[in-house]
């Protein structure tokens, strides 16, 4: 009996023995914190960044975006952003998103980890100011006589077709899955019923064209681009369910056009 009791003695103080070693072996580092996407718990610490498995940790969501933070943990995975297991967190002082490096922010922003605007509304609530202008894409439709280019916002889709039958770039709010702002090319002239139309002169980006609507419609119907000599074209296909909401964004997309008729 006395050696049955030994031996169990032995073997806790042996498994206590590796669990002090294992606690001994972690590693502190400090760093503030941001919150991604799916409250993914992130560090950044000396301008990199973590991501931090807490599942073991209790009482995380006290910590918000900015608060420096010690954290324990075990060994990091070299990937980017680098990866760890926190055994335990603590807080050396409180703070804001105004204490993230904006820089470090956006990278993460391009990735995917944090969306844009919510970004740029944490920065507007620790009044932070940064510049938040959506940014875009350069998209090109260039076919035989075709020449054309928008510049397309980030958050919206857009296609590009270009074919002997169809010249387009068409785009969408990304929220939307039905209907098209289409911008076209076509190899022949642009007809229109005149029943129920009317017609008002614009300038888009420099060019003069009109805009048609029929029966006193609030959305157009169409766009011609004149005295550019062929046929461009803005036409929308059943997009009136969203259109009147994104109207300011799609003329502000649209005066971003170049058309020409020598391809680069």
């Amino acid at each position: 009996m006395k050696r049955i009791i030994i031996i169990t003695i032995c073997l806790i103080l042996l498994l206590s023995g590796c669990a002090m070693k294992e606690v001994y072996e972690l590693t502190s580092t400090e760093g503030r914190v941001l919150v991604c996407n799916n409250d993914t718990f992130m560090l950044i610490a000396d301008s990199s960044p973590i991501v931090l498995n807490i599942e073991d940790i209790k009482n995380v969501k006290k910590y918000s975006d900015g608060d420096l933070i010690k954290v324990w943990h075990d060994g990091v995975e070299e990937t980017y952003p680098a990866r760890t297991k926190a055994y335990r967190l603590n807080l050396i002082e409180k703070g804001d998103m105004a204490d993230l490096d904006e820089n470090i922010v956006r990278s993460l922003c391009d990735m995917g980890w944090i969306e844009y605007d919510d970004m740029c509304n944490r920065y507007m609530e620790a009044d932070y100011i940064i510049d938040c202008e959506t940014s875009e894409s350069s998209v090109k439709c260039e076919y035989q006589y075709c020449y054309m280019s928008l510049e397309i916002p980030n958050d919206w889709t857009y296609e590009v077709k270009e074919a002997d039958d169809e010249c387009y770039i068409r785009f969408r709010p990304n929220e939307e899955k039905e209907g098209w702002v289409v911008l076209e090319w076509l190899p022949v002239h642009f007809g229109v019923c005149g029943t129920g139309l009317s017609v008002e002169e614009c300038e888009i980006n420099g060019y003069n064209a009109s805009i048609g609507t029929y029966d006193n419609n609030k959305v157009f119907s169409y766009i011609r681009f004149n005295d550019v000599g062929e046929e461009y074209i803005v036409r929308n296909t059943e997009n009136t369910s969203w259109f009147l909401n994104y109207e300011n964004e799609i003329m502000s997309i649209l005066n971003t056009v170049v058309l020409s008729l020598e391809t680069e």
